[in-house]
């Protein structure tokens, strides 16, 4: 087996580069709550996420400032689709601009939780490694606080799966 060298591009400092200008070209502004998923259908077949932020003064969520979505590349799996959609969440919001994102996938709230950008033994077996390496940087980057809620997932009617007791609905 042979490893061939990424082409200049496609090397971490030069993506982070164009994640950071990404994130720097979008309108400074006030708080935002931001909204993150992923979902595999089909049997694990198709995976994609999406994500869509408000201005925290907008209780009713009714103008959009920022939102994204796309089919996810590659290995389809659920933990990816979220973490994507939490990079593109980052990405897509002014460095400077405080947000909370809700996200309703525990591992990613708990990888968020981990700073393991100085320990690559760490990281080399979770799973979307590349985009946390990138996530990581972008979390060490940005000056505006930053906080992840774990929320429930699938609560009320049309979900895979029921609320349980207690649950926000």
């Amino acid at each position: 087996m042979q490893i061939k060298r990424l082409e200049s591009k496609d090397r971490l400092e030069n993506v982070m580069e164009r994640d950071r200008k990404e994130a720097k070209e979008q309108e400074e502004g006030e708080g935002l709550d931001v909204y993150t998923d992923g979902s595999t259908l089909e049997e694990g077949t198709r995976s994609g996420w999406g994500w869509v932020s408000f201005k925290k003064s907008d209780s009713q969520l009714r103008h959009r400032v920022g939102e994204g979505c796309e089919r996810l590349q590659g290995e389809q799996e659920n933990f990816l689709a979220e973490t994507y959609a939490l990079l593109a969440a980052l990405k897509g919001t002014h460095p400077n601009t405080p947000m909370d994102i809700y996200i309703d996938n525990a591992a990613v709230v708990c990888t968020w939780g981990k700073d393991t950008r100085n320990a690559p033994y760490k990281r080399q077996d979770t799973p979307g490694r590349a985009a946390w390496n990138r996530i990581q940087q972008l979390k060490a980057w940005r000056t505006g606080r930053t906080t992840v809620h774990k929320v429930h997932s699938h609560v009320g009617g049309g979900g895979r799966k029921k609320g349980k007791p207690g649950s926000l609905q």
